[in-house]
């Protein structure tokens, strides 16, 4: 969901974390075919432009204690229900989910000479689950381990297992491709961005100053005379 808020920015992720939150708050999900604001509250939410019952002023008669107590039952009891239906949903979904992942799984065999992608683990915000793509060079068919060199030849640090690539379709006839992601330069770009735009805030900050306090001076000048 982030990721449509922030339009490629993705280092902005937490400019739109509030907006993020409200939206899964109050929207049903699959699962469990409820909000997670109506399983806490056992109420749906009350969203601008929904009728709202007029507030009750002091001067009103309130009704007794006793009576909001024994009203609010039935609810309470049906939010109880609520979660033990979406608990038992989330069970199936859950078996459901691992017999398709069993099913379509299947142990992917890569030759010297193929490019991949290799899963992103260490992610910082919302960048891409995958970074390269890198070439393979070497193989242990053995253990399902492969050696790695980037587009620029540099080799991997280490063996990657199976599961942590991806295959990719690139015609070889044009050459090794460019890399398409790469999370240390790309954070490097962001850093730089960042401080750039420090640099410009803060010149525009003092020369915002300077010009209030020549100003100032100006028009005492101007009064004295």
């Amino acid at each position: 969901m982030l990721r449509k808020y922030v339009h490629g920015e993705i280092h902005r992720w937490d400019d739109f974390l509030d907006t993020a939150l409200f939206a899964c708050r109050i929207r049903k999900h699959r699962t469990t075919q409820m909000s997670p604001f109506f399983m806490v509250y056992g109420q749906d939410p009350k969203l601008p432009g929904d009728p709202l019952r007029p507030l009750i002023t002091a001067d009103e008669p309130q009704d007794d204690p006793q009576a909001h107590v024994s009203s609010r039952l039935p609810t309470l009891r049906s939010l109880r229900d609520a979660r033990a239906q979406a608990i038992t949903r989330m069970q199936k979904d859950r078996e459901k989910d691992k017999a398709q992942w069993d099913l379509l799984t299947k142990k992917q065999v890569y030759s010297v000479g193929d490019f991949v992608l290799l899963r992103h683990e260490n992610k910082f915000g919302l960048e891409y689950n995958w970074r390269g793509p890198y070439k393979i060079v070497e193989r242990n068919l053995d253990t399902d381990i492969y050696k790695l060199h980037s587009m620029n030849g540099e080799a991997y640090k280490s063996w990657v297992h199976t599961d942590r690539l991806r295959p990719i379709h690139i015609n070889k006839a044009d050459g090794n491709p460019d890399t398409w992601y790469d999370p240390t330069a790309t954070r490097a770009r962001w850093r730089q961005l960042t401080d750039a735009a420090n640099t410009i805030a803060s010149v525009l900050v003092e020369g915002d100053q300077d010009f209030r306090e020549g100003y100032c001076r100006r028009r005492s000048c101007d009064h004295v005379t």
